[in-house]
């Protein structure tokens, strides 16, 4: 494990490198995308600092690391860009103080598509406010050089030395798979008529009435495998992995195989219209869709009788 505290802070370690007959080696740069808040000062300063540490890491020969934010893409095309930004990158990191629904959202998206993550948050204090599931994670604070150090280090590592951190196992997204993540007595009723339609066609609806410590990783691979996945927002702890889970469908918005794939989708429920919704989300449309209650049933039909084609097809 190299010790970052050793490398010159005056400029970037730099290598020349030749191939066969002398032909330099394209250089390769790897991405690093940094999911922010972004109307946190602390939080963009988190990105420079940060930012300053990766361009000094000593690369090997014609490589090159380069942190990247989602801030400033094309809005009507955002969907699409951050998803293209993201996925182009091979690991990910969050400002998740305050568990900000845009950001958990981004992280979901890196986690959906197989790249480890890395949790971070202002202070040492504040890993008390991370959910359990996230706390799994090794959480780091940037509020002192040793903190952004060890981020660079677990980079470094990932990319070139002993990969501490790997990248995400995630399974793959069924056609068949449709479920849901908690249940209360706000939604519970149209929760029991989803299931009681998809037994009518012979199949089910797998589910978790609540996320708990013993079945968050339950509640992960649900939330990758399920083609359709019904989340519900209350203004609860839980609206974090919501976001998250969210993220991950958009992240890997196809469930199938070659070119006979069906596109997923998250429906989305909120107990009142006064449940934050993150702007993330709402730039989504085509693969999450927030729902009234009394509206579900009609679309999670249409979902069904799409994969009744895709059988038959």
């Amino acid at each position: 494990m190299i010790d970052l505290k050793n490398v010159a802070t005056s400029k970037q370690v730099s290598f020349s490198y030749t191939g066969l007959a002398g032909t330099p080696r394209r250089e390769r740069t790897r991405g690093i995308f940094v999911a922010l808040r972004f109307d946190s000062s602390a939080s963009w300063e988190f990105y420079r600092r940060l930012e300053a540490h990766v361009l000094r890491l000593p690369t090997p020969p014609n490589d090159k690391l380069e942190t990247k934010h989602g801030k400033g893409l094309p809005g009507e095309e955002w969907a699409d860009k951050i998803r293209e930004l993201i996925k182009s990158c091979k690991i990910a990191v969050g400002d998740v103080t305050g568990c900000h629904g845009d950001v958990l959202f981004e992280l979901g998206v890196a986690y959906g598509s197989g790249e480890p993550i890395i949790p971070a948050v202002e202070q040492e204090g504040n890993m008390r406010d991370c959910p359990f599931w996230l706390r799994r994670h090794n959480v780091a604070s940037y509020q002192e050089d040793d903190g952004i150090l060890s981020i660079a280090t677990s980079i470094y590592d990932f990319f070139f030395g002993e990969q501490r951190i790997r990248p995400a196992t995630v399974p793959q997204p069924l056609p068949q798979v449709f479920g849901y993540i908690g249940k209360t007595a706000w939604n519970g009723h149209f929760l029991d008529q989803a299931e009681r339609a998809l037994q009518h066609e012979a199949l089910r609806l797998e589910g978790l009435d609540s996320i708990e410590d013993s079945n968050c990783q339950q509640a992960l691979r649900l939330a990758a495998r399920a083609r359709i996945l019904i989340l519900s927002l209350d203004g609860t702890e839980s609206d974090c992995f919501m976001h998250f889970a969210c993220g991950m469908v958009a992240g890997h918005e196809h469930a199938g195989y070659g070119s006979k794939r069906l596109s997923r989708r998250v429906f989305l429920l909120t107990e009142s219209p006064g449940v934050p919704v993150p702007e993330s989300i709402v730039w989504f449309p085509k693969t999450i869709v927030a729902v009234k209650t009394d509206e579900l049933m009609r679309d999670f039909r249409e979902e069904i009788s799409n994969y009744k084609q895709w059988i038959g097809g």
